[in-house]
């Protein structure tokens, strides 16, 4: 008897994953994060930067540019749903990293449409995605 079980999908959007060249912009009260963007979806982004001291989830009101290469999308309201320590396993890499987690929030038509756009144009530039691919599958 198989003593796995199956998982249900709880997200919403579908993820895609950055494999490199995603930066992320958010300015904070006391610094700015510099961030790559590790995936993201029409529903959030998640980030990897290095811990200076600033943490997304000190401030409630953020907001995030995301750029890459000519593609960018500015002032992207968002919150933080989860910040963590990235646990180092190379004693020679002195660098402090954290991952985190951002929420986008209040998006207007034209900044659902530029993050569409954004992830149409860095990562599926192959194909042309329709609405249908940015959302998950029932199970």
């Amino acid at each position: 008897m198989d003593n796995m079980r199956a998982t249900k999908e709880r997200r919403r959007f579908k993820r895609y994953r950055f494999l490199g060249g995603g930066i992320a912009l958010i300015p904070l009260q006391s610094a700015t994060l510099l961030g790559s963007i590790r995936d993201i979806s029409i529903g959030g982004a998640g980030v990897t930067y290095i811990d200076e001291g600033a943490k997304l989830n000190e401030s409630s009101g953020l907001k995030a540019d995301m750029l890459e290469d000519k593609l960018y999308c500015k002032d992207i309201q968002c919150k933080s749903v989860w910040d963590r320590e990235v646990v180092n396993d190379f004693p020679l890499i002195t660098v402090s990293m954290r991952q985190g987690g951002l929420q986008f929030v209040d998006l207007s038509p034209d900044q659902l449409s530029q993050i569409k756009g954004f992830i149409q144009n860095t990562l599926y530039k192959e194909r042309e995605l329709n609405d249908a691919d940015f959302f998950c599958n029932e199970v």
